[in-house]
C-alpha cells in the first residue's frame, strides 16, 4: 500500500521551480492534449485526470504564476481540475513530489492549499491537510513525500487545479569518499 507525508508547501516562487527541485523529473502539460514528462525509476507513470482548460493563463492573475516549462523559456498554458494527477509508485525509495497548484478568482474562503492523496477510486485517503497561510490564487508547491507500490491520486478540485509536477528522490545521506593523509575509504 502506497504511504503519502506532508513536507509543506512553497509559495513565495510563483510558477518557477522552486531551487533543487526536479532533478528527477518532472511532468508537465504542454498543451491540452500534450504532457512533457521525464520520470525518475521509482514512478512508472504519471496521468492527468480531469479536464484541461487553457482559460487559466501563464500571467493570470499576475505575471510568471504559470509553471514554467524545463529550461524556464516559457510557461505552460494547461492547468486542469476536477481530478488531478494519477502517480503510479514502483517499489523502492521514495519520491518527493513538488505539484503545484493554482486558482484563479476562487473566495476567500477556497483560496487555501488543500492536499488530498487517495486512491484512484477516491476510497482510500493516504492524506488531506490543509495548511494555513496558503495563498491559492497565486500559485502554490505543495511538497510530498510517496512511497509504493500503488497508485495514488493527487487531488484537485474546486477552484484548485494543477499543473504539474516535480519529482526528487530521497534517499540515505550522502558518503563522503576520504583523500585525507592518514585515512582512506567512506567515510560519514
Amino acid at each position: 500500500m502506497p504511504t503519502a507525508t506532508y513536507i509543506g508547501f512553497d509559495s513565495a516562487v510563483g510558477g518557477d521551480w522552486p531551487a533543487g527541485k526536479g532533478s528527477a523529473g518532472y511532468f508537465i502539460m504542454s498543451d491540452v492534449d500534450t504532457a512533457i514528462q521525464s520520470l525518475p525509476p521509482s514512478i512508472t507513470s504519471v496521468a492527468r485526470v480531469g479536464t484541461a482548460r487553457t482559460d487559466l493563463g501563464p500571467d493570470t492573475p499576475v505575471p510568471n504564476t504559470g509553471m514554467a516549462l524545463p529550461g524556464g523559456a516559457s510557461r505552460s498554458p494547461v492547468t486542469w481540475g476536477g481530478g488531478g494527477i494519477d502517480v503510479t509508485l514502483a517499489t523502492g525509495a521514495p519520491v518527493l513530489v513538488a505539484a503545484y497548484f493554482r486558482a484563479n478568482g476562487a473566495p476567500a474562503s477556497q483560496n487555501v492549499l488543500r492536499v488530498w492523496i487517495a486512491s484512484p477510486d477516491l476510497t482510500t485517503t493516504y492524506l488531506d491537510v490543509s495548511p494555513s497561510g496558503t495563498q491559492l490564487n497565486l500559485g502554490i508547491w505543495s511538497y510530498v513525500a510517496l512511497q509504493g507500490p500503488g497508485v495514488v491520486r493527487i487531488r484537485a478540485d474546486g477552484y484548485q487545479r494543477v499543473q504539474g509536477a516535480l519529482f526528487n528522490l530521497i534517499g540515505a545521506p550522502g558518503r563522503l569518499l576520504c583523500f585525507e593523509s592518514g585515512r582512506s575509504g567512506l567515510v560519514g
